[in-house]
């Protein structure tokens, strides 16, 4: 930034020209935000000036800034003054972020931010829109001008012609967006049979409601190329009017060829124990997403209980998705799930390629207790296990540290749920020296030595 309390020089602009033009990406600072203007408000743009007026001193008639390829605007207000100064031809990606922005300001981008976009940077190919602002909007004479856009990444609600306008662009190959209820009224009414995001390789979804999700999907993503679809439920950020009891009874409803490419799915729910017993999640319900053979990812975090997840359904979705890399499965304390420590065979034997795992097993087990439990051969790719509110006694400390040692030695982390003042807290604190003494002994051993 250019100094004004000391006098220029003319090697000081030519240093800093020289360095203009290899700039690529500029984020410009925040600025506070008290309500009332304060000592540094408004001093970023009174810098730029004083530059802008000294340089063209040294330099008439070139410009004084550099033209990148790459902006990020971080504050709602630099869209109506700063970003007018940047946009140029040869920009090619923007990420527009409003976050924590001053009530008053809220609401952006504005539709002539998008329309100053789509005139002064016509080759844009990246656009990333993300905030506090209720709905972006725009003219679908605006988005369809952005002909050369091959990413769209959005994570507020977008309006049904800002959608339909995004499904004519050309050359549009990922997509992120949330969907919101009410903005999607008419989308059952759209011709699937158009040609709707015809280079589309890669959409994540997001919504509160599957059903409103396989209703766009249905009118606009049955003709796309896509080979990486990822679905996102979350009640977290947007929770449903009425939450139905069977939350992901709406898998059903998406459409048949979705199950080839469909890698990475999540739930979150909201807290229940305030409502305990009216809802609950059955294995039953995940049952479509077992035909989904290129699953990677699964977090279901739904905030109430896991009634029939016991070992036979983990080795069922163990066996169904050997590429998986994610597993998360969380059940609040008072209804833990009712699958063993025994699960964790299956899980590691059928998939090899599993990183991180999540699941509340109960230590409980007959074969573990009459030392029956004993794997020849250890998952190498599993990194962190996060085993909830599992409870393990005093006495199978050294047990579940044994067979873990041999089941998983690679892991770096175990991660339990903290429960002030539970003595729980300690045991599995045991349990991970333990582990971390009895995995060095069996890397040590010629049966590691064989397995790898």
């Amino acid at each position: 930034m250019y100094d004004s309390k000391r006098p220029s020089a003319p090697e000081d602009f030519c240093r800093y020209r020289f360095y203009q033009k290899k700039i690529k990406c500029i984020v410009p600072p925040l600025r506070p935000h008290h309500g009332d203007l304060t000592e540094g408000e408004g001093e970023f743009p009174a810098q730029l000036e004083r530059l802008r007026r000294a340089f063209q001193l040294h330099f008439p008639g070139e410009y004084y800034l550099p033209t990148p390829i790459s902006i990020e605007i971080r504050e709602c207000g630099y869209d109506s003054w700063f970003l007018p100064e940047l946009i140029s031809p040869e920009l090619r990606t923007i990420n527009i972020r409003c976050d924590g922005c001053p009530a008053d300001q809220l609401g952006w981008p504005k539709g002539e931010t998008l329309s100053m976009l789509c005139a002064e940077a016509p080759g844009l190919q990246e656009l990333n829109l993300c905030g506090d602002c209720d709905t972006i909007s725009a003219t679908p004479d605006t988005m369809s001008r952005f002909e050369h856009l091959q990413v769209f990444r959005c994570d507020q609600a977008i309006s049904e012609a800002v959608l339909q306008s995004l499904a004519s662009l050309p050359h549009l190959h990922m997509l992120e967006i949330y969907l919101s209820d009410g903005l999607f009224r008419d989308a059952r009414d759209v011709s699937s049979t158009s040609r709707h995001f015809s280079s589309l390789k890669s959409a994540n979804l997001s919504t509160n409601q599957l059903a409103l999700l396989a209703r766009v999907m249905q009118a606009y993503l049955t003709t796309s190329p896509i080979e990486d679809a990822r679905i996102f439920l979350d009640w977290v950020k947007d929770a449903p009017p009425a939450p139905p009891e069977a939350a992901l009874h709406g898998l059903a409803g998406l459409p048949p060829g979705f199950s080839h490419c469909l890698t990475a799915f999540s739930f979150f729910g909201f807290d229940s124990s305030a409502d305990e017993g009216r809802y609950d999640l059955s294995f039953h319900e995940i049952r479509p997403l077992l035909l989904c053979r290129a699953l990677q990812s699964l977090h279901i975090s739904p905030g109430y209980p896991l009634n029939d997840f016991d070992n036979s359904a983990v080795q069922t979705m163990a066996a169904a998705w050997p590429q998986l890399q994610l597993l998360y499965l969380t059940s609040p304390r008072h209804a833990p799930m009712p699958c063993t420590i025994r699960c964790l065979e299956y899980i590691a034997r059928l998939c090899p390629d599993l990183r991180s795992l999540g699941i509340s097993f109960s230590s409980r087990d007959e074969r573990l207790m009459h030392g029956e439990m004993d794997p020849s051969g250890g998952q190498l790719s599993l990194k962190t296990l996060d085993v909830g509110y599992c409870v393990v006694e005093d006495h199978q400390v050294r047990m579940v540290a044994s067979f873990l040692s041999r089941l998983f030695p690679a892991l770096t982390r175990i991660f339990r749920h903290w429960d002030r003042g539970e003595r729980n807290w300690k045991s599995w604190r045991a349990v991970w020296a333990k582990y971390l003494d009895k995995r060095r002994a069996y890397l040590l051993s010629p049966v590691f030595a064989h397995v790898a």
